[in-house]
C-alpha cells in the first residue's frame, strides 16, 4: 500500500475513534439527562402530592376559623358574659326547669285526680305559638323563593326568546313548547325523555299549529328540514336554526331586507 493511501487510512481511523468517543460522551450526558428528568419529575410529583394536603390542610383549618372551633396554641380565646353559646344552654335549662315543674304538677294531679294543671296548659300554649310563628315564617321564605323563581324564570325566558327567537312555554307533564317569534303558527313540542341514566334528553313530537297533538307539519320547508336535520343527522339546533331562518324570511322585515326577493317582487 502506498504510504499516502497509509496515511490517509490512519487519519481516518483516528477521525472515526474520535467520533466514536463523542458518541459515547452523547450517550452518557443523555443518560444523565433522562435521569436527572425523572428525578425531577419524581419530586415534582411529591411536591403536587404535598400541596393537594396542605391544600387540604389549609381548606379543613378555615372550615374550623369559620365555625370557631380552631383555637390556635398558646392562646386563650375570652367570650362575653352573654354570648350565643351561653345563650342557647340557658334557654335549655329554663325549658328543663319547666319540664320539670309540669311534671311535678302531673303528678301531683295524677295524685289528686284533679284537672290539668296551669304548667301543662301554658306548654301547650307555648308551643302552639311557636309552631304557628315556624309556620308563617316558612310560608314567608317560600312565598320569597317563588317570586324569585319566578322572576328568574321569566328572564331565563326572555333571553331564550331574544337570542333564539324561539318563546318558551313549558307543561306539567314535561312537554315544552316552542313559538317563533317571527312566525306564531311555527310551534314545536318536545317531550323529557330518560335513558335509564339518570339524564333527561329532549324528544321532538310535533310541529305545526296542532303540535301538542303530536301532529308533523310537512308544510313549505319545514318537511325537508325536518327530514334532514332531525331524521338523518339527529340534531335538533340546526333544525331550529334553519327554521327560524325560514320564518324571519316570511315576514316584512325579512323581504325587505332582501331575504326574500321572490316573494318581494310577486307583492310589487
Amino acid at each position: 500500500m502506498p504510504p499516502g493511501d497509509v496515511g490517509e487510512l490512519n487519519k481516518l481511523r483516528e477521525r472515526v475513534e474520535r467520533l466514536e468517543r463523542i458518541v459515547i460522551q452523547e450517550r452518557i450526558a443523555r443518560e444523565t439527562a433522562e435521569a436527572d428528568l425523572r428525578d425531577a419529575q419524581a419530586a415534582t410529583a411529591k411536591a403536587e402530592e404535598a400541596n393537594e394536603a396542605l391544600q387540604q390542610q389549609l381548606f379543613e383549618l378555615g372550615e374550623k376559623i369559620g365555625m370557631g372551633r380552631h383555637v390556635p396554641p398558646k392562646e386563650r380565646v375570652l367570650q362575653l358574659a352573654s354570648n350565643p353559646e351561653s345563650d342557647h344552654f340557658a334557654v335549655r335549662a329554663e325549658q328543663l326547669d319547666a319540664l320539670r315543674a309540669e311534671r311535678d304538677a302531673l303528678l301531683t294531679t295524677q295524685q289528686a285526680k284533679g284537672w290539668v294543671p296551669a304548667e301543662s296548659w301554658l306548654a301547650v300554649q307555648r308551643e302552639k305559638a311557636a309552631l304557628e310563628l315556624e309556620a308563617k315564617q316558612r310560608e314567608k321564605r317560600m312565598l320569597r323563593l317563588k317570586q324569585v323563581f319566578a322572576a328568574k324564570a321569566a328572564e331565563f325566558r326572555e333571553a331564550v326568546t331574544s337570542i333564539l327567537g324561539y318563546k318558551l312555554n313549558f307543561s306539567g307533564n314535561g312537554r315544552v313548547r316552542l313559538t317563533s317569534i317571527y312566525d306564531k303558527s311555527t310551534a314545536l313540542v318536545f317531550q323529557s325523555s330518560e335513558d335509564g341514566s339518570n339524564t333527561g334528553s329532549m324528544r321532538l313530537i310535533g310541529v305545526g299549529e296542532r303540535a301538542e297533538q303530536g301532529e308533523m307539519a310537512e308544510g313549505e320547508g319545514i318537511s325537508g328540514a325536518l327530514e334532514f336535520w332531525v331524521r338523518q343527522r339527529g340534531s335538533i339546533p340546526c333544525f331550529l336554526s334553519q327554521l327560524t331562518i325560514e320564518c324571519f324570511e316570511k315576514t316584512t322585515m325579512g323581504r325587505r331586507a332582501g331575504y326574500a326577493v321572490g316573494e318581494l317582487e310577486g307583492e310589487e
